[in-house]
């Protein structure tokens, strides 16, 4: 199976309107999205990378650069982060999303559309949690595309309810609550301490 590498979405010409409307400068700021679509938002997901590993990262992130603004994106439904800088979760356009999403220095994100739309906006760095989507398969060269040692994962949609039961497991424990946030700023530290 091949891998779609080229896909062009078109973004407003004045990225600024945008940037100067959420008092933010190009590549100067990291986003971060929890969610999934609603069909995958059930707490019992084991796709979702834990809210509270997001609120660890962020702890470790303002370590290595205190600096840096921490935005999160997504719906109104995604469940928010504590002590991001800047909430936009359901406040923005898509379009605005999209350009706010293509300035950011790194997104760090579970699986799922926001890194793909980044790639193909942008193809800058993102920091992708996997669990048992293919990281191989869903994940791009520009990425950290983490999953843990004990999954590989590539187990999406073998059975109905692959997104609540892990089909190693039997259980409502998904591989993505395996990946700490340690390794997140292992892989990430260097675009994190630019300046």
């Amino acid at each position: 199976m091949t891998q779609v590498t080229d896909f062009h979405i078109p973004l407003p010409e004045n990225d600024e309107e945008t940037f100067g409307k959420f008092g933010i400068k190009e590549n100067a700021y990291l986003v971060i999205q929890t969610g999934s679509g609603k069909h995958f938002r059930n707490e019992n997901n084991i796709r979702h990378w834990p809210v509270e590993y997001y609120e660890e990262l962020i702890e470790k992130i303002r370590k290595i650069n205190p600096s840096i603004p921490i935005i999160q994106i997504g719906e109104a439904y995604h469940k928010t982060v504590k002590n991001t800088d800047i909430n936009l979760l359901g406040k923005t356009s898509f379009r605005e999303m999209l350009t706010i999403l293509k300035g950011a220095r790194l997104l760090i994100s579970q699986e799922g559309g926001l890194p793909i739309l980044r790639h193909f906006i942008s193809r800058k760095p993102s920091c992708v949690i996997f669990g048992p989507t293919d990281k191989n398969f869903m994940g791009f060269d520009e990425n950290s595309n983490l999953n843990t040692n004990n999954c590989e994962g590539g187990c999406e949609w073998i059975f109905d309810n692959w997104y609540k039961t892990c089909i190693k497991t039997g259980k409502n424990s998904g591989c993505t609550k395996h990946t700490l946030p340690e390794k997140v700023i292992e892989f990430t530290r260097d675009t994190i301490e630019f300046e």
